[in-house]
C-alpha cells in the first residue's frame, strides 16, 4: 500500500490538535526545551520500497535526537521510526533506570483523496512468526491492545529496548500496521569527534589505488605527515574534506578502525553518522557482504619510494553508516579493496586501454556494418599517478588514422554536440557509446562505423593539470580478423611533415555511383571529409 504525506505537515498541526482534543495527545512538531543529545541508533528495521517490497534488515547509524527536560524525568525522541523521518517527536518518561514510551502517540497527519484527515501514530506491535510456502520466515504484525507501553533500559552500553524481535515500535493508521517499524533498538550517545587537517603544513597530493588485482581504480587524497602522525583527507570522495588519522611507527602506518567522518543524508532524507572502518568481505555471491572490523588497518610504509601497501590484502577501507560491532552490509557508502597509497610525482603518459573478450565485428548481417569494442580504461599514468576522469578523453584509431565521430554518420553517434575525435569519459548515448561496469572506467562499449581497414584501436588522452599539456597513451589495437590484441606507439608524423592540429574544413556526400548529393540526402552514401592537415577520409554511411 502506498500512502501520501502532506507536502508540509506543519499546516495540519492545528487541525490535529482539534482532532485529538478528546483526551488524545497532539503531535509534537516543535523541538521541546531541554538538554539535547545526538544519539547513534541501531535497530532491526522494517520498511517498504517504492515497489511496495517489504524489507526486514539491520539498520545502523541513523541519527536520532533526544531532548531531556530540566529535571531529567521526561525525554523526547525525534523521528522514532527510522525509515520514516517525519520530523515529529514522541514523549517518554524516565524512572528507575528505564524509559517508558506510552503508545499510541500521533506523529503525522495526511489527507486522503476526499480531503479527509488521517492521523498516523506509533504503537506497540506484536509479531507472529510463520513459514511461507517456500519455507521462509515471515511476520504478521498486529497492534497490541493489552500491553501498549514500550520500555528501554538505560545502561552503560546504551539505551536498549526491552523485548525481542517479536516486539516493535511501529507506524499505524488507525489500528492498521503500515509496514514501517523498528525492533531491537539500541541508542548510544554520539559526540562530535571529527579529525581535522593541521593548518600549519601544506598537504601533498597522493594517489589512492584500490580494487581487485585484475582491475584497479583510484582517486587522489591529500596527506600531511606531522609528529609521527599521518592525516589523510579525501578517502570519502563525496566529502573530500573529511579526515582520518594514522600513526607512523618505523616502516608502518597504523590507521585505527571506526573513525568518525561526520553526518550524511541519503535520498530518503534519513541522516546517518558515517565512519571509516577496516573491513573484509564476509560473503561474496551476486553481492559482496562487507563486515566492519575493530582491528586497525596496517600499511607497510616504503619511505624511499613513498608508497603505502596494506599488509593484509584482505583488509579494505570502508566508508559505512554506523559503528555497531559485527554489523555487516551489502551497501556501504564506499569500499576500497586492498588499498595502496603513493605520493604523486610528475605526470607521464596514461596507461593503454585493455580489451575484454567480447569485442566483435558485424559486416554482412547489419544494415550499417560496425565493430563493437569493449574495453577498460585504467585511470593511471605510467608512473602510477591517479588521473582525474574529468581531464581524460579517449580516441579511436582506424589503422593510422583517428576516427572523427559525427552524429550525422550513423545513429550510433547520436547526441554528440559536434564532430570530434576525442570522447569524454562521461559521454554515453546508451546506443553505440556507453559504459556498463560499476564505474566510469570499466566495461566501456563503443560501436565504430568504419570500413576498409585492418585494425582498430583505442587511446586514452589526459590534460596535465601542471602545464596544460595533452598526454596520450599507446594505442591498444584489435584485429577482428585474427582476434588479436596489440599495443603500439601512436603513429608519428614524418620529419618534414608540419605539426598542425587537424580540423574538419569540408564535408561532402556522394552516392554509390560517385555523384555528389545534397547534405539532406537520405540513404546509403559515401561521406568525404577534408581536414586542415591535408588528409581526406571517405567512409560509407547510412544517412537518416
Amino acid at each position: 500500500m502506498k500512502f501520501r504525506f502532506a507536502t508540509c505537515l506543519a499546516v495540519t498541526y492545528l487541525s490535529v490538535t482539534a482532532v485529538c482534543m478528546a483526551g488524545e495527545p497532539a503531535i509534537i512538531s516543535e523541538r521541546p526545551e531541554g538538554q539535547a543529545k545526538m544519539m547513534h541508533s541501531y535497530s532491526y528495521s522494517h520498511y517498504a520500497d517504492d515497489m511496495d517490497f517489504l524489507y526486514h534488515e539491520s539498520h545502523d547509524g541513523y541519527v536520532t535526537e533526544f531532548v531531556y527536560d530540566s529535571d531529567g524525568s521526561t525525554v523526547y525522541i525525534k523521528n522514532p521510526i527510522s525509515h520514516m523521518p517525519l520530523g515529529s517527536w514522541i514523549k517518554g518518561t524516565i524512572s528507575d533506570g528505564k524509559i517508558t514510551i506510552n503508545t499510541p502517540q500521533p506523529v503525522a497527519v495526511t489527507t486522503d483523496d476526499d480531503n479527509k484527515q488521517m492521523v498516523w501514530t506509533v504503537c506497540r506491535m506484536t509479531g507472529t512468526k510463520e513459514l511461507d510456502e517456500w519455507g521462509d520466515e515471515i511476520y504478521t504484525w498486529t497492534k497490541n491492545t493489552d500491553q501498549t507501553a514500550i520500555t528501554f533500559n538505560i545502561t552503560d552500553a546504551g539505551i536498549i529496548m526491552d523485548g525481542d524481535e517479536n516486539m516493535m515500535l511501529g507506524l499505524c493508521l488507525n489500528d492498521n500496521y503500515m509496514s514501517y517499524g523498528d525492533t531491537e533498538i539500541v541508542y548510544t550517545e554520539m559526540k562530535d569527534s571529527r579529525i581535522y587537517m593541521p593548518e600549519d603544513i601544506e598537504p601533498k597530493l597522493w594517489s589512492l589505488q584500490y580494487g581487485t588485482p585484475n582491475f584497479r581504480i583510484g582517486h587522489t587524497v591529500n596527506i600531511i605527515e606531522k609528529d609521527n602522525e599521518m592525516y589523510i583527507s579525501g578517502i570519502w570522495q563525496d566529502q573530500p574534506d573529511r579526515v582520518v588519522k594514522g600513526v607512523i611507527e618505523n616502516n608502518k602506518v597504523i590507521i585505527p578502525s571506526n573513525q568518525y567522518l561526520g553526518q550524511f543524508a541519503n535520498n530518503e532524507s534519513i541522516s546517518y553518522f558515517v565512519f571509516m572502518s577496516n573491513s573484509y568481505v564476509a560473503e561474496s555471491t551476486y553481492m559482496d557482504l562487507h563486515k566492519a572490523l575493530e582491528e586497525d588497518i596496517v600499511f607497510d610504509f616504503d619511505r624511499e619510494d613513498r608508497v603505502l601497501e596494506a599488509v593484509n590484502p584482505e583488509h579494505n577501507l570502508m566508508i559505512r553508516m554506523g559503528r555497531t560491532p559485527g554489523f555487516a552490509t551489502t551497501s556501504p557508502v564506499a569500499v576500497m579493496k586492498n588499498p595502496s597509497i603513493k605520493e604523486n610525482t610528475s605526470y607521464t603518459r596514461p596507461l593503454p586501454t585493455t580489451y575484454l573478450s567480447n569485442c566483435y565485428s558485424v559486416f554482412d548481417k547489419s544494415e550499417i556494418p560496425f565493430v563493437m569494442l569493449e574495453f577498460n580504461i585504467k585511470p593511471f599514468d605510467e608512473a602510477g599517478n591517479v588521473l582525474d576522469s574529468k581531464a581524460m578523453t579517449y580516441s579511436v584509431w582506424v589503422d593510422d588514422r583517428k576516427v572523427v565521430f559525427d552524429s550525422e554518420d550513423a545513429p550510433n553517434y547520436r547526441d554528440l554536440p559536434a564532430p570530434t575525435d576525442e570522447l569524454s569519459l562521461d559521454f554515453t548515448n546508451k546506443w553505440g557509446m556507453s559504459y556498463v561496469g560499476d564505474n566510469i572506467f570499466s566495461r566501456r562499449r563503443i560501436q565504430v562505423i568504419e570500413q576498409g581497414w585492418d585494425k582498430i584501436g583505442t587511446q586514452v588522452n589526459f590534460i596535465n593539470p601542471e602545464n596544460g599539456e595533452k598526454l596520450s597513451s599507446k594505442i591498444s589495437y584489435y584485429n577482428p580478423t585474427t582476434k588479436e590484441f596489440t599495443v603500439e606507439e601512436e603513429p608519428t608524423l614524418g620529419i618534414e611533415d608540419p605539426v598542425v592540429e587537424s580540423q574538419i574544413i569540408k564535408t561532402e556526400y556522394y552516392n554509390l555511383m560517385g555523384h555528389h548529393v545534397a547534405d539532406d540526402f537520405k540513404g546509403l552514401c559515401i561521406k568525404r571529409v577534408q581536414y586542415s592537415n591535408g588528409t581526406i577520409s571517405c567512409v560509407k554511411i547510412m544517412k537518416r
